[in-house]
């Protein structure tokens, strides 16, 4: 299943999402945070399911998101 079939109906309801993406780059006196691609995404997956960042699709865009295709 491809991610544009799943997120047709993926509207950001706010600035949510931007700022989950904002968030897994995020440095304390210059060390990241998150500084492995694997934490990055496990954070962002939290973020975006813990935001609702969508009006419709953040179920199905998590489970994309944690599964792949």
């Amino acid at each position: 299943m491809s991610c544009r079939k799943i997120c047709e109906n993926c509207n950001e309801k706010d600035d949510s999402f931007k700022s989950s993406l904002e968030t897994i780059y995020q440095t304390f006196d210059g060390i990241d945070l998150y500084p492995s691609v694997q934490r990055k995404a496990a954070h962002l997956l939290c973020f975006v399911t813990k935001n609702y960042s969508f009006s419709d699709g953040n179920k199905e865009l998590q489970l994309f998101s944690l599964f792949g295709s």
